[in-house]
């Protein structure tokens, strides 16, 4: 189904100016944060068109957001924990489409998505994940596009490692008197 077969469906959500602002500000976070590292990591190759990939996959991002909200009708529209997996999922299937688990650049991506991913839990509920689940997460996140990649954890899996977290504190603090 076409972009605007799914956008022209009785009952779709569309995302207003402020969440698609939102989805921009924390996907153009990601893309500095991956071109900075890139960059000033002098034995990694860049692809010369990294901008226009990093683009391509931001577009992807918010095309698959907006059919995640409609298929679950989910209550908020902008999560920054799917944003930021997705968008990670994306770069290094983009960036590394064989699955290649040494590859700089996937562990890249892969480190700075997860790196993300536990800074807005800390910016959300005052914790972070512990290094070692990071790391299995990172080691999981490995496994994905491989021959054995039903060892890996997915976009969705990641997404809701993290958003899963965030919503226990969140709902533990709501009923008792706890600071996040």
């Amino acid at each position: 189904m076409s972009g605007n077969a799914v956008a022209n469906r009785p009952g779709f959500i569309k995302l207003s100016p402020a969440d698609r602002r939102d989805i921009r500000v924390i996907t153009s976070q990601l893309e500095a944060t991956v071109l900075e590292v890139a960059l000033s990591n002098g034995h990694l190759k860049v692809p010369d068109n990294i901008e226009e990939i990093l683009k391509d996959v931001t577009a992807k991002t918010i095309k698959y957001h907006l059919e995640f909200i409609n298929q679950f009708v989910v209550p908020e529209s902008v999560d920054p924990y799917k944003i930021i997996s997705w968008f990670g999922f994306f770069l290094d299937k983009h960036l590394n489409p064989t699955g290649e688990p040494h590859n700089d650049l996937k562990r890249l991506t892969l480190h700075t998505m997860l790196d993300r991913l536990n800074e807005t839990l800390q910016k959300d509920i005052g914790q972070q994940l512990h290094v070692n689940t990071i790391q299995h997460l990172f080691e999981l996140n490995c496994k994905d596009g491989r021959a054995d990649d039903h060892f890996g954890i997915g976009m969705n899996g990641t997404y809701f490692a993290f958003h899963s977290v965030r919503d226990t504190v969140e709902r533990r603090c709501a009923t008792s008197n706890c600071s996040k």
